[in-house]
């Protein structure tokens, strides 16, 4: 005795194996990507953790220090923190930046050397502040969906 199958049951039976093995794959290829793509945004907000608690390291601690001894060691951590964090240009400035404050801290400096010193420092201090801020801004994806005004 023959059982008369429809054409697209056969076809079914053919193909079902493959298709519900492609849908199982793409799944798993999903979870997959959804995966790494979150590992990347904690690698991002890390990253802008590390550089925030920086930048508020340096125009904090910067009002106190000094040319005394013992603040060397906290201009040797900002500096080497701001060249892993920001990069050489950063901690260029930041360098030039602390040399102009010892500038402004001699003691009895002439008024002209203090008058660039402090116009030295307050160009330095916008320009390290503008180029951490650009630095400290999180990239934006193209495939994120617009913030609603509802959440």
């Amino acid at each position: 005795m023959q059982l008369n199958v429809p054409e697209w049951m056969q076809w079914l039976q053919a193909l079902g194996p493959t298709i519900s093995s492609v849908v199982i794959g793409s799944i798993a290829a999903y979870v997959a990507w959804r995966q790494w793509r979150t590992a990347q945004d904690k690698i991002q907000l890390d990253l802008f953790d590390r550089r925030f608690a920086l930048f508020l390291d340096v125009f904090r601690d910067y009002r106190w220090m000094s040319d005394k001894p013992e603040f060397a060691n906290a201009r040797v951590d900002i500096l080497v923190r701001a060249q892993v964090l920001f990069g050489k240009e950063t901690r260029e400035l930041l360098q030039k930046m602390f040399t102009t404050r010892d500038l402004l801290n001699q003691p009895e400096p002439d008024n002209h050397k203090r008058q660039a010193a402090a116009d030295a420092q307050a160009t330095l201090s916008k320009r390290v502040g503008d180029l951490m801020v650009h630095q400290l801004e999180l990239p934006k994806r193209t495939g994120d969906p617009k913030p609603s005004l509802l959440t």
